[in-house]
């Protein structure tokens, strides 16, 4: 980060990494206790007004879990993301097929690889998205999310790209993505499926609450008979709601670290 204290406008630009978030708001856990559970699982039961969330140590006075919990004013959902995108084929399947429950709620925690409406057009060769089952469609989707970088709980960003790693898909069952550098002009990476060809990242780490979006110029394909998995019930959440998917983070290994130089 930039000390604009110390270094006038044109250093702080010359030597920004990481841009600062959109939104400044904290989501941190419980930190001790019979409580100490993640802010996606306080969220499930229900516990984010809970006096214990509220009543925090003097670090961290604005309370536990703001961002999960829907405190953030500031906060953007991948829903609202995929709208200012105009990804508007990607968010009609993720209505139709359920999946958009989840990407309302801040809490969730992804990348999404989203295919522009271009892609789908192409990939759907003019036919209508009801041209696909709905267990195809929610395969599909899945297909093009990817759960918290393994053992960090930290969601899949560009920067992460640059070692190749293979990418868990919420689809599982094998069905992971490989990233790698893009050849094309302008272009920084690409994703491919285990068949078909690779897709363009051609807008890349767009924020959207603890989850990222990436805008794809290409559909991935979908291997033969893939199964969806099952989305939470109505009523698995709070008020009736739909609860946070969580993703088990055991396997595999998170990438390798990056030594990261600045500019100037």
């Amino acid at each position: 980060m930039c000390d604009s204290v110390k270094q006038d406008k044109q250093e702080c630009a010359g030597h920004l990494i990481v841009p600062p978030p959109a939104c400044l708001c904290s989501d941190i856990p419980v930190q001790g206790g019979p409580n100490r559970t993640s802010c996606a699982e306080q969220y499930n039961v229900g516990n984010c007004n809970a006096a214990f969330i509220k009543d925090t140590i003097e670090d961290i006075p604005e309370g536990y879990c703001q961002l999960t919990c829907g405190k953030c004013g500031c906060s953007s959902t991948i829903t609202q993301v995929l709208q200012k995108l105009q990804a508007n084929t990607f968010l009609q399947a993720a209505t139709q097929t359920g999946m958009k429950a989840q990407f309302d709620l801040p809490g969730f925690t992804a990348t999404v690889m989203a295919p522009s409406d271009a892609a789908f057009t192409t990939a759907l060769k003019g036919f209508p998205l009801s041209s696909m089952t709905n267990e195809e469609l929610l395969a599909l989707l899945q297909l093009h999310v990817l759960p918290p970088v393994p053992t960090l709980m930290t969601p899949w960003t560009t920067p992460f790209f640059v070692t190749n790693p293979s990418l868990p898909t919420w689809l599982g069952a094998g069905n992971t993505l490989v990233a790698g550098r893009a050849t094309a002009a302008g272009i920084n990476f690409t994703v491919s499926a285990p068949i078909g060809p690779a897709a363009n990242i051609i807008t890349a780490d767009q924020e959207a609450g603890r989850s990222f979006v990436n805008l794809l110029d290409g559909v991935l394909a979908l291997p033969a008979n893939a199964v969806p998995v099952p989305l939470p019930a109505a009523g698995s959440g709070p008020n009736n709601g739909i609860g946070i998917v969580t993703f088990n983070m055991t396997t595999p290994a998170a990438p390798p670290a990056m030594a990261v130089s600045t500019a100037g």
